[in-house]
């Protein structure tokens, strides 16, 4: 495969994982945020889960085109591909954590909120996404996801759906 394609293939279905996850976790935290403040807690995660089965099954067939469904691979695949996505959850998770405590969003405040107002398309914007929320989703959706992007990319490839090695060909191997 030419490796522009699957590299192009990884984009569209982690763009198409990304939008699973947060279609996901903004369904739900539209119906529990109203009801309890910290509800990210329980429905990030949830996200999460429902966005690793849907990458891990699109990964191998589609991107790294793994048609093998024998057990012991396909445990080893899971295993890998589980502790890679959590690995870049928790740095997700942890990133996401320290831009929106409280000492972050005090500094950036004083300078986000000129900028954010100063975007034509925010008077078009419903007005519970103010410029702390715009920051949020900038700062969560773009810089973060794209960090998490590029691990997940590296992992999978090199260690998750890492191509066998073909066997030498019988003219290429030298006796003694």
């Amino acid at each position: 495969m030419p490796k522009w394609k699957e590299l192009a293939l990884y984009i569209i279905f982690g763009m198409a994982t990304t939008l699973v996850h947060f279609i996901v976790f903004e369904s739900l935290q539209w119906i529990f945020e109203p009801l309890w403040e910290r509800s990210h807690w329980v429905t990030n995660p949830i996200g999460f889960i429902v966005a690793l089965v849907f990458a891990y099954v699109v990964n191998k067939l589609y991107v790294f085109e793994q048609k093998s469904w024998e057990s012991r691979q396909v445990k080893r695949e899971i295993a890998t591909f589980t502790s890679s996505r959590v690995f870049a959850f928790a740095l997700d998770y942890g990133l996401v954590n320290l831009f929106f405590s409280q000492a972050v969003w005090q500094r950036v405040e004083g300078w986000f909120t000129p900028l954010w107002l100063s975007l034509p398309y925010v008077g078009y914007l419903p007005e519970r996404i103010g410029p702390m929320q715009g920051y949020r989703y900038l700062v969560r959706w773009t810089g973060i996801a794209a960090l998490v992007f590029v691990l997940n990319y590296i992992f999978t490839k090199w260690v998750v759906f890492k191509k066998k090695e073909e066997p030498q060909d019988e003219t290429d191997i030298v006796e003694c």
